[in-house]
């Protein structure tokens, strides 16, 4: 991917920079001036007009593999008034730094190598609007992932991902916009809850598609499309429930009643044997005159 380049084009009072070949800004900084991008090193207390960003990114899969030593990759870091932007596009990075500066406010991880993001990953950012966590290898999100972020966050670009499922939980308390287009999504209820509840980009919704789908028919289409048709997975879902109850049901009555019919056979069979069995004893008769005399 491109690292972006900022449109000096004044819009109003904002500067917007913008990837190449992307239809909407990915990233808002304050208006000018601010600080030209600089690499840096590491601060907690955050990445001021002169200080200094450096996050030292893993060794590659592929460095370790051939031995390769791990090097340090520069992230930029650009100021203005105290809100700070982290830029680490294309980076290199298989997870998300942990060392971001508490005053980052937009930060761009975009075109690296990250596979997840766990639970509590930018509980420290509490001044975070943007994240683009987009063009990754991201597979997992984990239900806390974002948690803590509920206010302030406006936008989380997680298009051009791995991923298939998202819980539900990891986004419906944000009140940020949010990509999802372009990810390899398994179409389940699930889903269809998380597109209901969040505040999805207008511009890339038609290309949150089906890789895979709990209805094979619908693989391969967008999921707007199949919403809009009338389709509801979640019917499905419990329709399925339904008919699997149905079937359990069914299963111990038909049991029950195999039950009861081998039980009465069964003792129809032992009567039947016991009145034969009396059939067979002597008669024994009791004389009249015992009869008299007991009387």
């Amino acid at each position: 991917m491109a690292r972006c380049a900022t449109d000096r084009k004044k819009r109003g009072h904002q500067q917007q920079v913008l990837c190449a070949g992307c239809k909407s800004p990915l990233l808002l900084l304050p208006p000018p001036p601010w600080t030209a991008p600089h690499p840096c090193s590491l601060l907690r207390e955050g990445c001021g007009r002169e200080a200094a960003l450096r996050l030292a990114a893993k060794e590659t899969r592929d460095g370790q593999a051939n031995g390769i030593p791990s090097t340090s990759v520069q992230c930029q870091c650009t100021n203005y008034s105290g809100e700070a932007a982290v830029l680490c596009s294309a980076s290199n990075l298989e997870e998300i730094p942990k060392d971001i500066p508490k005053d980052t406010m937009f930060l761009k991880l975009d075109a690296n190598k990250i596979t997840a993001v766990p639970n509590s990953t930018f509980r420290h950012l509490a001044h975070l609007q943007e994240i683009d966590l987009s063009k990754n290898a991201i597979e997992k999100i984990d239900s806390a992932a974002f948690k803590g972020m509920a206010d302030g966050l406006r936008l989380l670009d997680l298009s051009g991902n791995h991923i298939q499922r998202i819980p539900k939980e990891a986004l419906v308390n944000l009140n940020a916009m949010i990509r999802l287009s372009n990810n390899p999504w398994h179409c389940e209820c699930t889903l269809q809850e998380v597109l209901e509840e969040v505040k999805l980009d207008p511009e890339s919704v038609n290309e949150i598609t089906c890789q895979t789908s709990v209805q094979e028919e619908y693989a391969g289409k967008p999921l707007l499309h199949i919403l809009d048709s009338g389709i509801n997975f979640c019917n499905m879902h419990q329709k399925t429930t339904d008919v699997a109850m149905f079937v359990t049901m069914f299963s111990w009555f038909t049991l029950v009643i195999s039950y009861v019919v081998y039980y009465v056979r069964h003792n129809q069979e032992d009567t039947k044997k016991h009145l034969e069995y009396l059939k067979s004893l002597p008669s024994t008769r009791v004389p009249k005159e015992t009869i008299s005399t007991i009387l």
